[in-house]
């Protein structure tokens, strides 16, 4: 939820005409595009430590690593995924026009990361280990190259 709120700030700028204001001042095109990855970054972050935590003292829950960590690094490196595919959408098209782009890239890494943790039962704890840390090291390596991207349309666009 809280990764979410990094895709709102790309429609409070276009709303409040913000790139236009924003080109005024002595800011770069590739700090604004480092401002919205680091935005990013920091809320999944904020996120992930916030399921780890509610998953960890749930009633029920063992409070291990695999039952509390595995299946929301799962899921959050999806997100991130998504993100990297949306961003350099965002940056070039504008909000509106990607919105079905956004749509896609969040639910396709999402159903696969739920329909594969469902595959492996609790019981089966190193398939997910090594599919949640596999997938955190892509979603990561997905991001470095989806800021390049980004750096390089936001600052060939004319806005």
């Amino acid at each position: 939820m809280t990764t979410m709120l990094a895709l709102n700030t790309f429609t409070y700028d276009d709303l409040a005409r913000w790139n236009l204001y924003c080109l005024a001042l002595p800011v770069s095109r590739k700090t604004v595009v480092q401002s919205k990855y680091l935005l990013t970054l920091l809320l999944w972050a904020v996120g992930m430590a916030f399921s780890w935590l509610l998953v960890a003292i749930a009633p029920g829950s063992d409070g291990t690593v695999t039952a509390a960590f595995l299946p929301s690094l799962l899921i959050g490196s999806a997100l991130l995924v998504a993100f990297a595919i949306t961003m350099p959408f965002l940056f070039k098209l504008g909000v509106e026009k990607a919105r079905l782009i956004m749509m896609l890239a969040v639910a396709v890494p999402l159903l696969i990361a739920v329909g594969l943790m469902t595959i492996w039962d609790e019981q089966a704890a190193s398939p997910l280990a090594a599919l949640s840390v596999a997938m955190a090291v892509i979603a990561l390596a997905l991001l470095a190259v989806s800021y390049f991207f980004s750096v390089r349309i936001l600052e060939r666009k004319d806005i």
